[in-house]
């Protein structure tokens, strides 16, 4: 993050998951609806 993005001024986020909740499909598939309206609302709230 430090080298890609905080020196380069890129936005950025760091989002940490337990791999033992996205050891399948259907966690995987849950976590990607939990996360996207909150990417997509801070992606529209930094005019990206």
């Amino acid at each position: 993050m430090d080298r890609h993005a905080v020196q380069t001024g890129r936005p950025h986020a760091l989002i940490e998951l337990r791999n033992d909740l996205i050891g399948g499909a259907r966690e995987q598939a849950a976590w990607a609806d939990r996360l996207v309206p909150a990417l997509d609302d801070a992606l529209a709230a930094a005019d990206l």
